[in-house]
C-alpha cells in the first residue's frame, strides 16, 4: 500500500488473486476505478482505493460462484449508489448469491433486495414462529408433520 492508502496493481493482484489481464478487463468493465486513471500514461502505475480492492474481491467470489460479470457489475454499481457509509461503502452489506441472483440481506428482518434487478424487494420468511404455533395448537406431531385427522379441519 502506498503512503496515501492506495494499492498498486501488483499488490491488488496478490490480494484479490486474479491475473493482470483480469484486472485490466474488470477495470475497463467498470468494476474498479483507478484513482489516477485520468493521469495514467503509458508506463505509469494505476492506483486502486481500498473500496476498489473490496469490490474486486467481491466480484471474484461472486464470479467463482457462477454469477456473470454483467450481473456482478450491475450489483456493485447498485450497492455503491445506495451505500450509507462513505468510508467503505461495500463493507456494510451481506450478500447472498445463487449463480443468477445477488441478494442483499437488509437490517429489516424478512427483507432481501435483489441488486441484479435494480433493487427489487424479495420477501423472505422464517417458518419457526409458524411451526411453533402449529405445534402449540396440537397440529404437528413429534416428527414435525401435520396430524392426519387435523388436516381436514385446517383446510376447511
Amino acid at each position: 500500500m502506498t503512503t496515501d492508502g492506495y494499492y498498486c496493481a501488483g499488490e491488488l493482484l496478490k490480494i484479490v488473486r486474479i491475473s493482470y489481464r483480469q484486472l485490466d478487463y474488470w477495470t475497463k468493465a467498470g468494476l474498479a476505478h483507478p484513482a489516477n486513471a485520468n493521469r495514467t500514461k503509458r508506463g505509469r502505475f494505476r492506483l486502486y482505493s481500498p473500496t476498489d480492492v473490496l469490490a474486486l474481491k467481491v466480484a471474484k467470489r461472486l464470479m467463482d460462484a457462477g454469477v456473470t460479470l454483467m450481473r456482478v457489475k450491475r450489483a456493485i454499481k447498485y450497492l455503491r449508489r445506495k451505500a450509507i457509509s462513505t468510508e467503505n461503502p461495500l463493507a456494510q452489506y451481506t450478500l447472498i448469491a445463487n449463480g443468477k441472483q445477488i441478494l442483499v440481506l437488509t437490517d429489516d428482518t424478512g427483507k432481501l433486495i435483489d441488486v441484479t434487478e435494480g433493487g427489487q424487494l424479495v420477501f423472505a420468511m422464517a417458518l419457526v414462529r409458524e411451526a411453533k404455533e402449529l405445534a402449540t395448537a396440537g397440529l404437528l406431531n413429534e416428527a414435525g408433520r401435520l396430524n392426519a385427522r387435523k388436516r381436514v379441519d385446517i383446510l376447511c
